[in-house]
Parts: structure tokens; C-alpha cells; sequence
């Protein structure tokens, strides 16, 4: 199977001096394990298991560090090595990108039912949009795939639903106390007869506010809404960027002197990723240019992105740098991407759209010298076929491998339907908690370790 490294290409060590994995995980920490230890323990798992030396142990660093990289703000780092015999060899240091608790803050900070109401206001405002994907030029997802994506927001949006119900019954009953004191007793029951009502609401937003159901309602409602606001207006979208591009910074100018960097995102976290890579503003790309020579995207919500954003990712935007880029996805999964408009296999053709100019030499310019002119914004083509974009250039990732272990597509549709096994899958690649399990990171390690 793809996910098993083949014995016939043994997997080795990067050549010295070692490599450093960034690793930019999903947003949220819920329903997959996304820590530090948790990630070096699954690489070490592949490695253990490909091993080309009989005898060879890998391990991780017994004590885990933190590095400053910008001012309050620290990535963990885990050093992975291998042992054969008394000889002790670095492998891997891995480090974590960590902007959950930055990019939600402004949401996490408000209240269950103020967040509640903004929860509902946006999804009213985007009502149109959801509408308008369902339109045949909408590839990027499936009608059935987009059904299940509605089907997904209106069980979000029932948080919204019954908090105004509950304001509006709230304001209503205030009304009629009122009425009772000023002496308006036609058409108004006696105030003893509102006191079971009045209890039902006041405890009813008790639970609101301290139920566990309401507590991942409201944590759901969080994330969705900072991934929204962060696609349709930017918002901590430059932060997010600017931090990234601080940790790069940081990696590149260690004392260690790593031979290659290598990004390696997950979900939300790809979108950061390509964000920093092939930025939108032109003053971004005067900063020097990373030497990142991988970038692994594993669930990457691309596909969703540019069915509801279609622009996105086909705007303004430069390269910082071209690294080999490997896109792991699943089948199963709603929210990753194949970089295509259908559900076969094969080589992507959908990317991100960038526009090159050529470099003051002669020659024919390279990705790694070459600037952003001036904008162009380009239009995907309704074709199946790779798209042109006149003086744009369209970058998709090299290669995409499937992964297919974990659960099967099978059982009754209508149930998994309901029971939101689409977005579930989005957990496919790895555990919530470590186990042993199967996961992707195989594939992740034979590219790193094996370039083609």
C-alpha cells in the first residue's frame, strides 16, 4: 500500500547536518492529538518501522525545550535521534507552531450568548454564498459533499437559533411583568402563572452557559468563526503570517545550521502555510528567502476554500519560495483536498495562482529568484483542464497520495450522513491519543527522507 514504505527504498537518516521539521498544526487541539510529543512519538513509529540498520533505535529528546522565536511567543521543540550502539545521531528537530489560543482570543473571550448571536448573524450573512456553491461552475466539492457541509453548519447554527428564541421569550415575559405593575391586567395572566416560565428560562440559561454540549457548541463556534473572518476579511490573518515568518527566521538562523527545513501543516494550518509561502502583499517578499525545501499538506481544506472563496487562493499573490510540495489527503475526508475538480486520483490541477517577473540576469529566472510585478487577479476556468491565467502561473502541489487506512467507506449512507462521518474523517490520519496506531506519517517521512 502507499502509506507502508517499501523495503526496497530503505529509509535513511537525512545526510549531516540534520534536518528541521516545522510543524503547523490544525485549528482547534480537539479529536486529534496535535502536541508536540504526540507528533515526534508517530515519526518515530515510521522510523522504527522502516529502519535500514538492524538494531537501530530512535528516540526523543528526554527533555523537551522551548525557543523563543517573537516577543511572547515560543515554539516547543523536540529533537528526534537515532542510536546504534553507544553512537548517538540527531535526526529531527521538530518544532511546533502554535497559534490556536492567538487566532481565536477575540472569540474566545466573548460570552456564550454574545457569541451565540454573532454565530447566527454570520451565517445569515452568508447565506447567499452557500447558496451560490451549489452553482454547476463550483467544483471544488461535490453536490453531496456541499449537502453535508450545509447540513454541518445548520447543526452549528441551532446555538444561534435558540439563544434569540430564548432573548426574544425573555423580552417578552419582561414585558408582561411590566404590564401586570402598571395595572394593564386585560389580556395578561397573573404574575404567579409566569413563574414556571420564568424559572424554565433562567435555568435554561444556567445550562447555556455551563453545559459541556454548550461548552463544545460555543468552542465549535469559536473556530468557525476566526477561520471565516480570517478568509473573508483577514483578521489575524497578518499576525498568523508574520509569526510564521518569525519562526522560519528562527529555524534558519540556528546555531545549528540545519541542512534542509521542511514545513509539514495539517488542516487550518496548510492555509497558514500557503499564506506565508505565497503571500498576498508585494512588500512581504523583500524579506530573505526561506530555505524550505518541503511542504507537506495533510487535510488541507483548499478544495472548500475556493468552492466558498473562490478568489482566495487566485489573488495578488507572490513566492517567497518553491519547495517540492506533497499533498496528503483522504478520501473519506470532507474537509481535504485533491487539488481538483473530481474525486479520481492523479496529479493535481489546482493550485495557488502567482505571477513572476523576471530576475536582472539573463538567464532563464528560477522560482528562487524571482520577484512579484504588479497585480493580477486571475479566473478559474470552468474546464476540467489545468487552467492558464495569462501572465500568472498556477502552482500545485507535485504529487498526491491518497491515504486509505482507517475506516472504510461503507455502512449505511444515510447514517453516516447524519452522523457527520465526512467531517469525522478529518481525524483519519493519526489518533486522538496515542496508541501505536496506523497513521500518515510514513508517507510524510519517505518523502522527506527520500526526495525524488
Amino acid at each position: 500500500m502507499e502509506q507502508l514504505l517499501e523495503k526496497s527504498e530503505p529509509l535513511g537518516p537525512p545526510s549531516p547536518p540534520f534536518d528541521a521539521i516545522i510543524f503547523v498544526p490544525g485549528l482547534g487541539e480537539e479529536g486529534i492529538d496535535q502536541s508536540a510529543d504526540g507528533i515526534c512519538m508517530r515519526i518515530v513509529d515510521a522510523m522504527r518501522s522502516n529502519a535500514n540498520v538492524r538494531g537501530t533505535r530512535y528516540s526523543i529528546g528526554a527533555n523537551g525545550r522551548d525557543e523563543d522565536f517573537a516577543p511572547e511567543t515560543r515554539s516547543s521543540v523536540r529533537t528526534i535521534s537515532t542510536k546504534t550502539g553507544d553512537s548517538e545521531t540527531p535526526i529531527f528537530d521538530v518544532y511546533k507552531f502554535a497559534y490556536d489560543a492567538n487566532l481565536t482570543k477575540e472569540h474566545e473571550s466573548r460570552g456564550v450568548l454574545a457569541k451565540s448571536l454573532i454565530l447566527l448573524a454570520t451565517l445569515i450573512i452568508y447565506i447567499p454564498r452557500v447558496v451560490a456553491s451549489f452553482s454547476p461552475i463550483k467544483k471544488g466539492k461535490s453536490i453531496g459533499e456541499k449537502f453535508q457541509l450545509l447540513y454541518s453548519i445548520s447543526i452549528l447554527s441551532l446555538l444561534g437559533i435558540y439563544t434569540a428564541l430564548l432573548i426574544a421569550t425573555s423580552l417578552s415575559m419582561i414585558v408582561r411583568f411590566v404590564q401586570l405593575q402598571r395595572g394593564d391586567q386585560a389580556g395578561v395572566d397573573p404574575w404567579w402563572l409566569e413563574v414556571p416560565a420564568i424559572a424554565t428560562v433562567a435555568l435554561t440559561f444556567v445550562g447555556l452557559t455551563w453545559s459541556q454540549l454548550t461548552q463544545r457548541l460555543s468552542r465549535a463556534g469559536s473556530l468557525y468563526l476566526s477561520a471565516v473572518h480570517y478568509l473573508d476579511a483577514g483578521v489575524r490573518r497578518g499576525a498568523m503570517i508574520g509569526q510564521l515568518e518569525k519562526l522560519i527566521e528562527h529555524v534558519e538562523d540556528s546555531e545549528k545550521c540545519y541542512g534542509k527545513i521542511h514545513i509539514v501543516a495539517y488542516s487550518f494550518g496548510t492555509v497558514i502555510a500557503l499564506d506565508t509561502l505565497f503571500p498576498v502583499h508585494v512588500d512581504e517578499l523583500s524579506r530573505s528567502r526561506p530555505r524550505i525545501a518541503t511542504l507537506v499538506t495533510i487535510g488541507s481544506p483548499f478544495d472548500l476554500i475556493r468552492t466558498y472563496w473562490p478568489s482566495y487562493f487566485a489573488r495578488n499573490r507572490g513566492a517567497v519560495v518553491r519547495p517540492r510540495w506533497i499533498n496528503i489527503y483522504s478520501p473519506l475526508d470532507l474537509l481535504s483536498s485533491n487539488f481538483r475538480n473530481d474525486k479520481l486520483g492523479g496529479n493535481p490541477n489546482r493550485g495557488v495562482v502567482v505571477v513572476w517577473t523576471e530576475s536582472d540576469s539573463d538567464e532563464t529566472p528560477t522560482y528562487g529568484g524571482l520577484e512579484q510585478i504588479a497585480v493580477v487577479v486571475g479566473t478559474e476556468s470552468d474546464s476540467d483542464e489545468t487552467p492558464t491565467y495569462g501572465s500568472l502561473e498556477q502552482i500545485a502541489p507535485d504529487e498526491n497520495v491518497p491515504y486509505t487506512d482507517g475506516p472504510y467507506e461503507g455502512g449505511n449512507r444515510v447514517f453516516g450522513f447524519l452522523a457527520l462521518r465526512g467531517l469525522r474523517a478529518h481525524s483519519i490520519y493519526w489518533g486522538e491519543v496515542y496508541e501505536g496506531e496506523k497513521t500518515c506519517f510514513p508517507i510524510v517521512l519517505n518523502r522527506l527522507c527520500n526526495p525524488i
